[in-house]
């Protein structure tokens, strides 16, 4: 074959390679644009609008956290009424085998006592479990992304549905022995929101050092015990604390929240004004500097728990 029959087929077959593949097959699809977020802190307008957008979520973590807690029980939900309830019995027959009932109106310690009960227990519930609640969620903190305010804000909902069937029950219980209810019972829900900001302030707090530092966990419990010593829980506070005292006291706002809705319901003195100042203070303070500790520990949450 000469020289100018090579050349010949070489073309060719230049000619069919270009032909046999698409033109379109060479070319390649851009990617899709690349989203970045970034964790610009709790408390930034990102931030919030980042809540309200996923508000949907901390329904659906709050659902799935009733059905895991009552899954297989006996009584079911009814616990959420036997606790306080059962906690009522055992307090009562404790101070009568003492014989001095820490309230100035011993017939009506039943209703002061789980007057009590009710705001500590939420707050208690939702700290409790809003403390360990990013560790618990490892797996959807490192796989998928929305605010992790939402564990913190997911106990405060669960809880919450057990102090409304407690509230049905002290209702009840305010019915059956003939329990007036005044106007002031219009200014609960105030003291109500006081103890639910106390209870997101904490866990902000307990919830980033327990991604930090695990043994946060072992220490929350034993806090908590001493915490309902401290609170006016068990006791009224008028009637054992000095007016000094309670206003020291009233740095602890549950304090505060509690006498405040004793005072609601169950016509108990009022605290007072200084008190109630002390303790939105505090209770906001506490709120902001939680806030701001998890906001710094959220954008390296990921790589802690």
């Amino acid at each position: 074959m000469d020289r100018d029959g090579w050349d010949t087929i070489q073309g060719d077959m230049q000619a069919s390679d270009t032909t046999a593949v698409p033109a379109t097959a060479t070319t390649r699809e851009e990617p899709p644009e690349l989203r970045y977020f970034d964790a610009g802190g709790v408390g930034t307008v990102q931030s919030l609008c980042d809540l309200w957008n996923f508000r949907g979520l901390a329904w659906t973590l709050a659902v799935r956290d009733v059905r895991v807690q009552y899954r297989q029980s006996l009584l079911g939900i009814s616990w959420a009424l036997a606790r306080p309830f059962l906690t009522m019995l055992v307090f009562i027959w404790l101070f009568g085998m003492i014989g001095r009932v820490p309230a100035d109106r011993p017939s009506d310690y039943g209703l002061l006592l789980f007057a009590g009960l009710l705001p500590w227990q939420w707050f208690t519930s939702c700290v409790s479990v809003g403390s360990n609640s990013l560790v618990a969620n490892e797996h959807l903190i490192t796989k998928v992304f929305f605010p992790r305010w939402i564990l913190v804000l997911s106990p405060l909902l669960v809880a919450g549905l057990d102090f409304i069937l407690g509230l049905l029950l002290l209702a009840g219980m305010m019915v059956w022995k003939g329990h007036p209810v005044g106007l002031e019972c219009l200014l609960a829900p105030l003291f109500v929101l006081l103890a639910a900001v106390s209870a997101i302030a904490m866990t902000s707090w307990l919830a980033a050092m327990n991604a930090l530092y695990r043994d946060v966990r072992h220490v929350v419990p034993f806090a908590l015990q001493l915490g309902m010593l401290v609170s006016p829980v068990v006791y009224q506070s008028d009637t054992i604390l000095s007016a000094r005292v309670q206003t020291i006291a009233s740095i602890n706002p549950m304090a505060t929240a509690i006498n405040g809705f004793r005072y609601c319901l169950l016509g108990t003195p009022a605290p007072a004004g200084i008190e109630i100042i002390i303790s939105v203070i505090s209770c906001l303070l506490l709120l902001l500097s939680g806030v701001w500790f998890f906001g710094k520990v959220e954008s390296t949450i990921a790589d802690r728990v």
